[in-house]
């Protein structure tokens, strides 16, 4: 399974959790390999910052 990093808060997200804001994500993370994927107007819902500061974890 994924897991997404907020670098600029640490804030992360598994491929199976919901992401506040982007609901239609839930279960989907688990399949993006790459930021491009993600919705253009991707935040992180704890810091606000854009899709370039999220990165793919170690799993």
């Amino acid at each position: 399974m994924a897991i997404w990093r907020c670098v600029g808060c640490g804030y992360s997200v598994s491929g199976m959790d919901e992401v506040p804001g982007y609901s239609d994500l839930a279960g989907a993370l688990e399949n993006i390999d790459s930021k491009k994927d993600l919705p253009e107007d991707w935040e992180c819902p704890e810091c606000g910052a854009g899709k370039d500061k999220l990165e793919k974890a170690e799993e």
